[in-house]
């Protein structure tokens, strides 16, 4: 019988740590096997272990392993074919403090039978075990080793549907807004009681809809009781300069009517990072996201909606230096002349601080 290759010493001194209280945050499923293979104290450690990344699908019937990654929260698995979605059943089943499964298919992944087999995943029931699951990412890699989200045939199937309403409410609503799922199950999902304020890694559903800009989504969200202004979330930047970002279906008004949406369901438009920096400030600082006509019209929804943001001031601290929305787009350009789209923007923003200094100096 060949003998089972031993581990490196640097593997069996983090997974040996586990023993005198350390935190393994990260670990490769060949590291665990060679280790745990060859050492009684690495196998009692693996209940320890919190994050499983690049663990290959077929690899997840290893019951001696996966039977004791009890504790396991963040498990990212590689996948070759639809077929092997079949391996979530176990640990799916053991390990009841998953928080976040990530199933990543290959370039080369054929996924004709992707309904059937995840229709067969909905049958075993696996998924209602994972209660505390919060995110739930089916991906696929390109051939340019970047991971981007299934295709709508593929989201859109009925077995995925029921897949999505076996797990837990809020995180199947984080899965259908993310993804490409119709905004009628998202009505679904908070119909049955999903929370629209959910937060994940200080990132709330909301954000979400807003960065891949589906507008109807938004809308569903905001009208189902999400807070525009919640504070919990990992970007210093307003929520409104994430509706700026270039809209993934290629089509330049979309931000302005997720802008239009925002402001219409009472998002703060003043609000303002710890520097000062607001959306103002990122709609005149531009930097090829989106087309100056558009740029053009957020700046006027912004101001008319609240005509002090002309004079707000961005604070640098490290020059010493203030500058107002009008001079964001000045420093931009300060080695050449304004674009004639840049020039309109330029002037709306010179007439609105004007103005707002007139009425100052009248006031006083």
């Amino acid at each position: 019988m060949r003998r089972q290759k031993p581990a490196q010493p640097g593997v069996m001194r983090r997974l040996d740590g586990h023993l005198r209280g350390a935190v393994l945050d990260h670990l490769y499923f060949s590291d665990m096997l060679r280790a745990t293979a060859t050492d009684r104290a690495s196998r009692a450690a693996l209940r320890c272990v919190k994050f499983v990344n690049g663990m290959k699908a077929a690899s997840l019937s290893c019951v001696s392993v996966v039977a004791k990654l009890t504790h396991c929260r963040i498990l990212t698995v590689e996948a070759t074919s639809p077929e092997e979605l079949a391996h979530l059943v176990l640990p799916l089943t053991i390990m009841k403090d998953l928080f976040w499964l990530g199933f990543i298919f290959d370039a080369g992944a054929v996924m004709q039978n992707w309904q059937y087999h995840c229709d067969r995943l909905v049958r075993t029931g696996a998924m209602r075990q994972a209660q505390k699951l919060m995110v739930f990412e089916p991906l696929r890699r390109t051939r340019a080793d970047r991971l981007k989200t299934l295709k709508e045939r593929e989201l859109q199937c009925a077995a995925y549907k029921s897949l999505l309403f076996q797990m837990p409410l809020d995180c199947a609503l984080r899965c259908s807004v993310d993804g490409k799922v119709p905004e009628g199950v998202c009505l679904e999902l908070i119909g049955r009681g999903a929370n629209v304020n959910s937060v994940v890694n200080r990132i709330t559903t909301l954000q979400l809809a807003v960065e891949t800009q589906r507008i109807e989504v938004i809308r569903t969200l905001l009208a189902g009781g999400a807070d525009p202004n919640h504070s919990s979330c990992e970007f210093t930047l307003p929520l409104l300069a994430q509706a700026m970002s270039r809209s993934p279906s290629g089509e330049d008004d979309t931000a302005v009517h997720v802008v239009k949406l925002l402001l219409e369901f009472g998002v703060n438009a003043g609000y303002a990072a710890s520097d000062g920096c607001t959306a103002l400030h990122l709609a005149a600082e531009n930097y090829g996201t989106q087309s100056w006509a558009v740029i053009l019209e957020i700046a006027q929804l912004l101001m008319n909606h609240k005509p002090a943001l002309a004079n707000a001031l961005w604070t640098f601290k490290k020059i010493k230096k203030c500058e107002t929305p009008l001079g964001t787009l000045m420093r931009r350009y300060s080695g050449g002349d304004l674009p004639p789209g840049a020039a309109a923007v330029a002037n709306i923003l010179a007439d609105a601080e004007a103005r707002n200094r007139f009425n100052e100096r009248k006031r006083r």
